[in-house]
């Protein structure tokens, strides 16, 4: 018996190639603009060959990426404004201390403020490369009432708690 059993485990040792190394990274563009005060932030990073996945706890996720460095970054919207981003010189905004470097790759606004209703526009120039992109920043309706909903939950289990949030109609859809 103690001769089958290592036959099973030493015959199991095939090695596979999963051919991570093979595609093209891609270029990776996080952008928000937002009707609150700024300034706002984008970040570069390119794709990796990479089976890594990071835990809640892991800090060093957001660092794991491949920065994007030297690239220009210009944000306007369809009211005339327009705003050339510099790298971001804010260091709380780095997930890692330890690794000044970990902040390349941000970039942020120095003077821009978003408008609710207003068409926006970015445009990313990388490596030779021109990357645009076009958003409507949408109204958000007011709040006109909020009910819970409160239902039993299963014996031994905390109550099902529903929100029901009702809108006020915008122009866009009364």
């Amino acid at each position: 018996a103690a001769c089958l059993c290592q036959i099973v485990i030493y015959s199991c040792t095939e090695e596979i190639d999963l051919g991570l190394n093979q595609h093209e990274k891609k270029l990776v563009i996080e952008a928000l603009i937002t009707d609150k005060p700024g300034p706002y932030f984008v970040r570069l990073t390119k794709t990796t060959n990479s089976l890594y996945t990071p835990s809640i706890a892991d800090t060093s996720y957001a660092t794991h990426a491949e920065i994007v460095k030297n690239a220009t970054i210009i944000i306007s919207d369809n009211a005339g404004n327009i705003d050339t981003l510099i790298p971001s010189p804010y260091a709380f905004y780095t997930y890692s201390f330890e690794k000044p470097d970990s902040l390349i790759g941000y970039y942020t606004t120095k003077n821009f403020q978003g408008v609710s209703g207003r068409k926006y526009f970015l445009r990313v120039e990388v490596d030779g490369r021109v990357i645009q992109a076009e958003a409507d920043m949408i109204p958000v309706p007011d709040i006109d009432t909020i009910v819970f909903n409160i239902s039993p939950g299963d014996p031994g289990k905390d109550d099902k708690v529903v929100p029901l949030v009702k809108m006020q109609p915008t122009d866009d859809n009364e």
